[in-house]
């Protein structure tokens, strides 16, 4: 890890464009970066592209950057949801139409997840379509409102909502169905 007073020498060796100090960057901060990349486009190879641009922003705007309002992570965090945001919004990609009806959820099952690992759990994330996955992640993962959600996607606050309550209920059948091939396996 890299500590406080050596970041900012990577920041300025980056603002002055020197590739060393570059690569010192994505080499500490790509696999957090990359792994935002898969959890909203969702596709391995989808995310490869959207870390290169994600890091081609940054690079080319490291100087805008201010200590004062926040972590480098943060930032760079924020900048890379806004490019895998910007790429889905492009591709439209399994785009869903959704009524703003409310989804009834039926109550939890908390083993099925404790005996998840986080890789299975993720891989299904990533099953979701774009519109939930997208949801799911600024929402549950990233913590944004629902007001906020809806002014980054174009979307009404109710459709966040009903987006977010689909996604659920879509990965509750899914990890149920983990869990019953588990549990069919563990018996033969």
């Amino acid at each position: 890890m890299i500590l406080d007073n050596n970041i900012q020498q990577i920041i300025e060796g980056c603002i002055k464009k020197q590739p060393k100090a570059q690569r010192l960057l994505v080499d500490q901060f790509g696999n957090l970066l990359y792994a935002i990349c898969i959890r909203y486009v969702g596709d391995r190879e989808k995310a490869k592209d959207a870390i290169q641009m994600s890091f081609l922003r940054i690079l080319n705007n490291i100087h805008m950057h201010d200590p004062q309002k926040g972590k480098l992570t943060s930032w760079m965090t924020k900048v890379t949801i806004n490019v895998c945001l910007s790429e889905l919004r492009k591709k439209k990609l399994d785009m869903v139409s959704i009524d703003n009806e409310i989804i009834q959820i039926p109550e939890k099952n908390e083993t099925i997840i404790e005996k998840l690992t986080t890789d299975e759990i993720l891989s299904v994330v990533e099953k979701l379509p774009d519109a939930y996955r997208e949801i799911f992640n600024l929402a549950v993962i990233d913590g944004f409102s629902h007001k906020q959600i809806g002014e980054m996607l174009e979307i009404e606050e109710a459709s966040s909502r009903s987006r977010l309550s689909r996604a659920k209920s879509m990965l509750r059948d899914q990890l149920s169905k983990i869990k019953k091939r588990e549990s069919w396996v563990n018996l033969a």
